[in-house]
């Protein structure tokens, strides 16, 4: 015969183990069903002329990093240099192709208008859907190019 002390103990022990199991499925099936994104996701875009639909002849340069965390936020850092003139506006622009031209979906603060641009905001989920794609936009406009001086396609780093 068991004691009672060792049959509460391998009750208490079977116990453990069936929470542990159903823990694990739980745990397993809230993975399944979960869209969320856990991790940050880094962009990056090279701004020039070149990109610009129409090209233009500066000589401008840009570069930016760009971020998506898992609760839709958007964050950039954006550095320039050799502008023809002071910035005077920038956006993101989508969706897009590289070769052709969007509206404007994010303003971008200028503080200034001097190197870098730093920003944040929050998107929806059909825009995130967009920058994952690739079909957003970087531009930024000065009074000799109004219609954008340098331009760079937000890609997947």
């Amino acid at each position: 015969m068991m004691s009672r002390s060792a049959h509460h103990s391998g009750l208490l022990n079977a116990f453990r183990r069936a929470a542990q199991l159903l823990g694990g499925m739980f745990a397993v099936a809230l993975l399944a069903v979960s869209p969320a994104r856990t991790e940050v996701i880094v962009f990056t875009a090279q701004l020039s002329a070149a990109a610009e639909v129409p090209t233009n002849p500066s000589t401008a340069r840009g570069t930016a990093e760009v971020r998506l965390d898992a609760s839709r936020g958007l964050s950039w850092v954006i550095e320039f240099s050799g502008l023809t003139g002071p910035l005077r506006v920038a956006h993101f622009h989508g969706p897009a192709s590289a070769t052709t031209n969007a509206g404007i979906l994010v303003p971008i603060t200028l503080a200034g208008g001097s190197s870098p641009l730093v920003g944040s905001t929050t998107l929806t989920e059909q825009q995130v859907q967009e920058v994952l794609a690739g079909r957003w936009y970087i531009n930024l406009h000065t009074a000799n190019y109004p219609g954008g001086e340098i331009r760079g396609q937000v890609i997947r780093k």
